[in-house]
């Protein structure tokens, strides 16, 4: 099961991930950005991965595919809160190439000059 909380905050939109991000549920996270995407034309993503238990190679391809979007729009994809799931993988090297890693929520604005 994947629960998403979502904030919007000075022109960045924070999504919370609790759960699991895997082959059953990742098409839930793409839905959503995909929506939120056409709907709002959010630039500046992101990601908590704090309260995330499990992710696996489909979920590090919809970070992916959803870095994609982002790249062509001339947004920014920030990740944070990434545990030891996501280092023991090897995950962290793939996210570091396609994501601004912080050490917390608050960077995000730091990054983004806000």
């Amino acid at each position: 099961m994947l629960n998403i909380d979502l904030e919007y905050k000075k022109g960045v939109l924070f999504m919370r991930l609790n759960g699991t991000l895997d082959r059953h549920t990742s098409f839930i996270l793409d839905d959503s950005i995909n929506k939120i995407i056409c709907k709002a034309g959010i630039r500046f993503l992101l990601i908590n991965f704090e309260n995330l238990s499990k992710i696996d190679d489909f979920g590090i391809n919809t970070i992916l595919n959803i870095y994609n979007k982002y790249f062509r729009y001339g947004g920014k994809l920030m990740i944070c809160g990434y545990n030891n799931i996501i280092l023991e993988k090897n995950y962290f090297s793939n996210l570091l190439a396609c994501a601004s890693l912080l050490k917390n929520e608050s960077s995000a604005f730091n990054l983004i000059n806000i």
